[in-house]
C-alpha cells in the first residue's frame, strides 16, 4: 500500500524525517496511518517524535471522525497531529518534511514536484488525472529535459508528440509518459527516484513516486 511505501521512505532512507505533510489529505487518513507506523516497539526516539500535518482548504467531517478512533487505538499520539485549512501555496516545508499526497490531480502531482526540489524535501506521491493540456495548467518543469523555459508551449507540443509515439510503439499510457517525465525531473533535480506499482487492489490509480534527495560527497564525508 502507499502507506507501507511511504514508511519505507520514512525510515530506510538515512535521512531524519521529523514531519509527514499530507498535502490535499481531505480525511487524513494516510497521515494517521504514518504515524501510527511509528508507534511499533522497535520504533526510534526520532520515528515516536515524528509528528504530522494535514494540509487542506477544508477539513471534512470525517476527519474529525477518524482522528477520534485513531487517538483511541493509539492515545500516544495526542498532540502530534495538526489539520491545517489553508491552500497548499501557504506551505514552505523544511528538508526534514516529508511531502505525501494520494492521488495528487493533475497538475497537483508537478507542484509537489517543484515544491520538493525547490525545498530539498523528500517526496512520495501517488498521481491521477494525468494531463498535457496547457488550459489545465500543465508546463513541463526546466529540469525535465523537455523544457528550456518553464512557459514553453512548444515544449509541450514536443510532450505531446511524445506522448502519441510511445503510445503507437510501446502501448506504454499518457501516464507511464507523464510519469516518467516525472521522475527524470527529480533525478535531474539530483533525487534518487523509485516507482512503486501498488496492488490494484487498492487503486487503479497505482503508481507511487518516491524521491529523496541524494547526500552530497560533502555529507558523505560528515557521517
Amino acid at each position: 500500500s502507499s502507506s507501507s511505501s511511504s514508511s519505507s521512505l520514512l525510515n530506510g532512507n538515512g535521512s531524519i524525517i521529523h514531519r509527514v505533510a499530507d498535502m490535499c489529505g481531505g480525511h487524513g487518513l494516510l497521515s494517521w496511518f504514518l504515524l501510527a507506523m511509528g508507534t511499533t516497539d522497535d520504533s526510534t526516539t526520532t520515528t515516536k517524535s515524528r509528528t504530522a500535518i494535514v494540509v487542506d482548504r477544508c477539513m471534512p467531517a470525517s476527519a474529525e471522525v477518524i482522528a477520534k478512533g485513531m487517538l483511541k487505538e493509539f492515545p500516544e499520539l495526542q498532540d502530534k497531529w495538526t489539520y491545517v485549512q489553508a491552500d497548499i501555496s501557504t506551505v514552505e516545508p523544511h528538508p526534514s518534511t516529508l511531502l505525501v499526497s494520494v492521488h495528487a490531480c493533475g497538475t497537483l502531482t508537478d507542484y509537489l514536484i517543484s515544491l520538493a526540489i525547490d525545498s530539498g524535501a523528500p517526496l512520495a506521491v501517488v498521481p491521477c488525472c494525468h494531463t498535457i493540456q496547457p488550459k489545465k495548467g500543465y508546463r513541463p518543469h526546466v529540469l525535465s529535459g523537455y523544457s528550456e523555459n518553464v512557459a514553453s508551449i512548444a515544449s509541450i507540443a514536443s510532450i505531446a508528440a511524445l506522448v502519441e509515439r510511445e503510445k503507437q510503439n510501446s502501448n506504454h499510457t499518457l501516464g507511464d509518459v507523464v510519469d516518467g517525465i516525472r521522475c527524470r525531473t527529480l533525478a535531474n533535480a539530483g533525487f534518487a527516484v523509485q516507482e512503486v506499482m501498488i496492488p490494484t487492489a487498492f487503486t487503479k490509480r497505482n503508481r507511487l513516486i518516491m524521491a529523496n534527495k541524494k547526500l552530497s560527497d560533502t555529507d558523505d564525508d560528515d557521517d
